[in-house]
């Protein structure tokens, strides 16, 4: 179609006589008006999008050739009729909208107002901006058309249109104070249960109709009052259980959907409501009990600057005053930006949920064997599947046993250990937010079992062993409480397998199987857009021909857009700062209930916490506070025992206990061989880790610095100082200490409360840091690739 400009002036060159008409040159000059009319059909921030949309290029050389004679420039020459004529053709934003490939999106319009030879659009080749190439008309009648009658390639308007077609809705829920939403005193809330387990935090009350979503952002515990609620695919019924829920947006942020449900409130579930409230509690289903949760969690951002904002809003988000609901902590979330997605099962995930044996009230316990494994390769959110079916089984069951492969992801522990762990709530939040002391755990020390793979199935083997015998089938010691309707002597098992599926790993994988002997197996396949992969072709269900008693489910992966934007060793980092700066419980229970941590201590970097104090006597061993410390991994057994103190300062070591007779070395004479160094710690050069099956790894310390010291009589001691977040008990009745791979991550090392100090010493002369590369051979870190392959491979 015909430009604007050039439909003028075909209309004016027929008006106007010859006689009148204007030079050549001047009929290719456009006039200042013309420039004045399309800069005004163009909008501010299109304009602004026009100046900003490329930068300049470096123009390529070209063969010289003869001058050639140019016409003088249009600013040069002399305004003439054309210039200032008041006919001129209106070309509204409608037109010229639609001529821009009917897309609104200002940010992915990009148009060069720059004089330029008509050519083929190519998202690669370069555009020549040179003005001395072509003849002045023909640049001058392209710069109009390359404004308004070029489209804007497809695939931009395509990305637009299914950018804005993907945006999710987090939030259906509309707040309005004193209608659904009600501000409750301390008396109020006081008087929402009677026997007072309601903390005495600020709180409100929500009134959510039936199928409206509520999506929040930050710490805070929830109490189902009335109704039915999904949490994170869990379904919460009412009772006067407090659920602690830690919803940073460096994880997916859990949706609240309420259910309509045709059953009655529970009989035990009695809740005075506040008699200016009573009208909402009628016409609404479901009544949410929201209080504001303070751990000192938040804090963990100003150690590990990589999550310093995990708990806050964007800069968008946070001006806006509907994110606001009045609790200090906790953001409403409307919708879904770039780095905040929420918490969705797909219907694959709902698919494999659905074969788990669901229990009624009037039905008996089903004492086959219920252990549900789940394998996969990493990245495709099998760890995330495993906290759901763990969540969802705790609705059903009193205990809940969880069995931890994965050395480098743990969900209940730091990485470098297998763990079994009891349950008996739900658990909502990633795993750095329940960081637990597990009910037996086995220390391997690296986050990959490659090393040794033969400690690592011996350690599994027990942890299996022991749930066979003491979890699986326990007494039932809350056969009083009537409250309680699910079942308490039958505790299901599920096992969550590492991402490691090739090689080795996969035979490792297939003994763990014939291990735990699993009933379901949830195996996830990756998709097309994972590599080195295969199409998923659906949900699916088979039995096992080597064990027809465990059905197979094949579950699709979560998309990489749903990933969060974080790699695994940023994750293993925070994980085990979080473990450092918690504070557990004083005392240990000896059922089988889990010990969580209750707070974060993260106002004092650990250079500035007060440590544990272990004293090591070369002549009186028994008075000595640890039997032994071993050094396990790669180059462990050439450790020389003078050089164990500098191996030992700002290492991890496991708190390991042993049964007696277990760490018996006797020598060729009968004594006992064990080696004390001149600084008096006991350690053996090239001692093998205590066998699983006569030990347990009860949790991790820090040795924060390990001083030798003569007493009086000439005695030779050392003392070392741990930070640990272990109680006292748990550390007195563990005598062995066992270093791994393990390393604090830097952050740890770290003031936060000063950039050029660390405890009061300049950072550059602070010992055992250094920054920058090393100097010397082998003075950085090895790395090694393991994703070459021979060309027959290929």
């Amino acid at each position: 179609m015909l430009s604007a400009i050039a439909a003028r002036k075909a209309r004016l060159q027929s008006q106007n006589s010859p006689s009148s008409s204007p030079t050549p040159s001047q009929q290719n000059a456009p006039s200042s008006d013309i420039s004045e009319e399309l800069s005004n059909v163009i909008s501010p921030s299109k304009r602004k999008s026009v100046a900003l949309a490329k930068p300049a290029r470096k123009k390529h050389k070209k063969t010289p050739r003869a001058p050639e004679p140019k016409p003088a420039r249009y600013f040069q020459e002399k305004r003439d009729g054309f210039q200032s004529q008041d006919d001129v053709i209106v070309v509204s934003d409608e037109d010229v909208e639609g001529d821009l490939g009917q897309s609104s999106g200002e940010e992915n319009i990009e148009v060069t107002g720059a004089p330029s030879k008509r050519r083929a659009w190519s998202p690669s080749a370069l555009v020549d901006d040179s003005s001395e190439s072509g003849s002045e008309e023909e640049d001058v009648v392209l710069e109009s058309q390359s404004i308004l009658d070029t489209p804007i390639p497809p695939q931009k308007s395509v990305q637009l249109n299914r950018d804005r077609e993907e945006q999710v809705i987090l939030t259906t829920y509309q707040p309005t104070h004193n209608s659904n939403l009600f501000h409750l005193t301390e008396e109020e809330l006081r008087s929402l249960h009677p026997s007072g387990s309601v903390s005495s935090a600020s709180g409100c009350l929500l009134f959510l109709t039936g199928h409206e979503k509520l999506a929040l952002m930050g710490t805070y515990t929830l109490t189902l009052l009335s109704g039915a609620v999904n949490l994170a695919g869990v379904t919460l019924r009412s009772s006067h259980i407090l659920h602690p829920v830690f919803a940073p947006r460096s994880s997916p942020i859990p949706v609240i959907e309420s259910l309509v449900v045709s059953e009655s409130v529970p009989a035990n579930v009695i809740v005075n409501y506040p008699q200016r409230v009573s009208n909402a509690v009628t016409q609404y289903p479901t009544v949410l009990l929201v209080q504001e949760l303070r751990t000192g969690i938040e804090g963990l951002g100003r150690i590990c600057r990589t999550f310093e904002t995990s708990f806050e809003l964007p800069g968008k988000l946070s001006t806006s005053k509907r994110n606001d609901i009045g609790l200090q902590g906790v953001h409403l979330i409307s919708h879904e930006t770039h780095d905040i997605h929420g918490f969705s099962v797909s219907s694959s995930w709902k698919f494999a949920l659905s074969s788990i044996p669901s229990v009624a009230e009037d039905q008996t316990t089903n004492y086959a064997r219920q252990v549900y494994l789940v394998k996969g390769t990493k990245k495709t959110g099998k760890s995330t599947f495993a906290r759901t079916l763990l969540n969802r089984l705790t609705t059903s069951y009193k205990r809940v046993a969880f069995l931890e492969c994965d050395l480098g992801q743990s969900e209940f522990t730091p990485g470098g250990m297998v763990s079994l762990n009891i349950l008996s709530k739900p658990v909502f939040g990633p795993p750095f937010t329940h960081p637990s002391i597990p009910y037996q755990a086995h220390f391997i020390g690296s986050t990959t079992p490659k090393n040794s793979p033969s400690h690592y199935l011996d350690a599994i083997y027990s942890l299996v062993h022991t749930y066979n015998l003491d979890i699986q089938h326990p007494e039932d010691e809350d056969e009083d409480n009537e409250d309680d309707s699910r079942i308490g002597d039958m505790a299901p098992l599920v096992v969550n397998m590492m991402g490691w599926t090739k090689g080795l790993g996969a035979d490792i994988t297939r003994k763990i199987e014939e291990m735990v002997e699993p009933s379901h197996i949830f195996d996830f396949e990756p998709s097309t857009y994972h590599e080195d992969s295969w199409s998923y072709g659906g949900p699916s269900s088979s039995t096992s021909e080597q064990n027809p008693q465990t059905t197979t489910i094949k579950v699709e992966s979560i998309p990489p857009s749903r990933m969060p934007h974080y790699s695994a060793s940023e994750y293993r980092n925070l994980s085990i700062l979080s473990y450092f700066h918690s504070n557990f419980p004083p005392q240990i229970p000896s059922d089988l209930k889990r010990t969580c941590a209750t707070s974060w201590n993260t106002s004092l970097p650990l250079c500035a916490q007060l440590p544990y104090e272990l004293t090591l006597s070369s002549s009186n061993p028994s008075q000595s506070a640890s039997d032994m410390v071993i050094l396990t991994g790669p180059g462990a057994e050439d450790v020389d025992p003078s050089e164990l103190d500098r191996v030992l300062q700002c290492a991890i070591v496991a708190f390991v206990s042993c049964d007696p007779g277990t760490l018996d070395i006797p020598g060729e004479d009968g004594s006992d061989s064990t080696n004390r160094t001149g600084s008096g710690i006991p350690y053996v050069q090239g001692m093998i880790p205590p066998s699983p099956s006569s030990s347990s790894c009860q949790g991790l310390a820090l040795i924060r610095s390990l001083t030798t010291a003569t007493t009086v009589s000439g005695e030779i001691e050392s003392r070392i100082q741990l930070l640990t977040p272990l109680p006292p008990s748990v550390v007195s009745n563990s005598r062995v200490l066992v270093k791994g791979e393990l390393e604090l991550p830097i952050w740890g090392m770290l003031d936060f409360r000063s950039e050029s100090h660390i405890a009061g010493v300049e950072i550059s002369k602070v010992p055992f840091l250094r920054w920058g590369k090393g100097e010397g051979l082998g003075g950085q870190k090895r790395r090694t690739r393991r994703n070459l392959m021979r060309r027959g491979q290929a």
